[in-house]
């Protein structure tokens, strides 16, 4: 990821980090590699820390005794395998070097949020933001796996259309490859645009376009690219492709292992104000139908992170809206849309799981995949044409995703 320096002073950062989080770091100690060989406590909820003049340039693990004073490399560097740690906004690998005013997130992977949300059935109305009517949130139409994403291998299913989306039909030419490297690339999928080829179905399908964006040599043998996974045909945001079957097995690897990071831009209703850590498990069993549970997934990496990033106003919705930052690691169908609205946020422009909307609420689902990071791959991709009110949201001044 690019090592720029924030653009905001680093006073700034923790005055504003201070209201966008919940601390409550427990007293620390040294650990093994410390001084006295006691275990200090790991940091709970969500931290926040603004790296000062004399720690500019060391690596982010050194830098991470902000948040936990006197404990020992080993222990910090453990905290990458417990928590996402965001570098500006964006996730970061423990070697990367830091610089003076730099904003750094621990956010728990496991059960540490400020708050968690292992919950009631969504059908239970009990988490509705104020203004926003009950809404049965537990059918969808999707794709299968990967959160957002999914796993290649059943084809999309019809979703209700999206009201911008049916006015731009051409959508095959914006589709454009952000990054390409070390084996894999992340390509640009439109909103509206289905991301396995259906038979019978729209001819430009994200997958039907990837020969005319990688024309590779015919004997290219084991390093054809093909979809590694998958968004939601309303979702934008950047699809994996993989060359070859090797990388293809060694990214899902890293996914079991918990060590894809990926991040998501969503609008949604409702003024939020805490991080959230939402835990319930979802039931997948039925391809068209996703229902969050009563009971909390034992797998952490089928958790959502959520990070509010501030308020913003979006056309035709009457009531307020937050955008936030969403964090996964591998998910399921409509992991992140499910938990949201069973937090009682649904997505702004979500046909399923959102309020019903009406001839003034036409706008896209504001769900975008952003960013993502692997291994020594990472690629970055600021929201679409149809986020029109992003350059004004940015304006404001949130604390917002440093590459957004």
């Amino acid at each position: 990821m690019p090592q720029t320096k924030h653009p905001h002073s680093a006073d700034n950062h923790a005055a504003t980090s201070q209201k966008a989080v919940h601390e409550s770091l427990s007293p620390a100690a040294p650990d093994a590699a410390g001084q006295h060989g006691a275990t200090p406590h790991m940091p709970q909820g969500i931290q926040c820390a603004v790296v000062p003049a004399h720690m500019h340039g060391q690596r982010l693990d050194a830098a991470l005794t902000l948040i936990l004073p006197d404990s020992g490399i080993r222990l910090r560097r453990r905290l990458f395998d417990t928590h996402t740690i965001l570098v500006n906004g964006s996730p970061a690998a423990k070697g990367r070097s830091v610089q003076e005013g730099d904003n750094l997130l621990l956010v728990p992977r496991g059960n540490g949020a400020s708050q968690d949300i292992a919950g009631q059935d969504i059908t239970g109305q009990a988490m509705q933001p104020s203004g926003i009517a009950p809404h049965d949130a537990t059918v969808g139409d999707a794709e299968t796996g990967d959160a957002e994403a999914g796993d290649v291998g059943t084809a999309d299913s019809g979703e209700p259309a999206c009201p911008l989306c049916e006015t731009s039909p051409e959508l095959a030419p914006r589709v454009h490859i952000v990054r390409r490297h070390a084996g894999y690339a992340a390509v640009f999928k439109p909103g509206g645009m289905h991301s396995a080829h259906i038979a019978g179905g729209p001819a430009n399908s994200l997958e039907s376009l990837i020969a005319e964006l990688f024309p590779e040599p015919e004997d290219s043998g084991d390093t054809a690219p093909q979809l590694i996974n998958r968004l939601d045909r309303l979702t934008s945001g950047m699809v994996m492709v993989a060359f070859g079957p090797e990388k293809a097995e060694e990214f899902h690897r890293l996914e079991d292992a918990g060590a894809v990071e990926k991040l998501y831009l969503a609008v949604v209703h409702g003024d939020l104000k805490n991080p959230l850590n939402i835990q319930a498990a979802l039931d997948t069993a039925k391809r068209r139908t996703t229902r969050v549970l009563a009971t909390p997934a034992e797998d952490p990496l089928r958790h959502t992170t959520i990070l509010p990033l501030g308020s913003v106003t979006v056309d035709g919705e009457q009531a307020s809206c937050t955008l936030v930052l969403a964090s996964i690691h591998k998910g399921a169908r409509h992991q992140i849309r499910a938990h949201l609205a069973h937090a009682g946020h649904p997505i702004a422009g979500d046909p399923i799981y959102g309020p019903p909307m009406d001839d003034n609420s036409r706008h896209p689902l504001y769900l975008h995949h952003y960013h993502i990071e692997f291994g020594e791959f990472s690629a970055t991709c600021p929201p679409p044409q149809e986020w029109h009110q992003w350059q004004q949201w940015l304006a404001q001044g949130l604390v917002l995703p440093h590459n957004a």
